[in-house]
């Protein structure tokens, strides 16, 4: 009986299982992290809460927060924690049958 490619084959066995292990714990990986840190820590209402985090569909976050006052505050950050859009949400957001939180930044943004 040879037993080095015995050892071989077993060697070749927990590589590939650690290799497909390496890549599943890549997956499970929250891909809104980096967004939702850059969002909790730049907000100067602490402490900052999450609510949710979101994709925006071109690889960033929308996250939304609550402050230590119970504000309802929006973030808009990319995967690098690039904060583009930062705003607390006042008022009754579904005061237009749906449209109040566009209707919301378009007024905040002057639109």
């Amino acid at each position: 009986m040879n037993l080095g490619h015995l050892s071989l084959g077993a060697g070749l066995v927990v590589l590939a299982l650690s290799t497909f292990a390496g890549i599943g714990a890549g997956a499970d990986a929250d891909p809104h992290a980096t967004a939702v840190k850059a969002c909790t820590t730049a907000n100067g209402h602490q402490p900052a809460s999450l609510v949710t985090a979101i994709d925006d569909g071109r690889g960033g976050s929308l996250v939304w927060l609550t402050d230590g006052e119970a504000n309802l505050w929006f973030c808009s950050a990319d995967a690098a924690g690039k904060i583009y859009a930062y705003v607390v949400m006042t008022g009754d957001l579904l005061q237009t049958l749906g449209n109040g939180v566009a209707m919301h930044l378009a007024k905040r943004n002057n639109f």
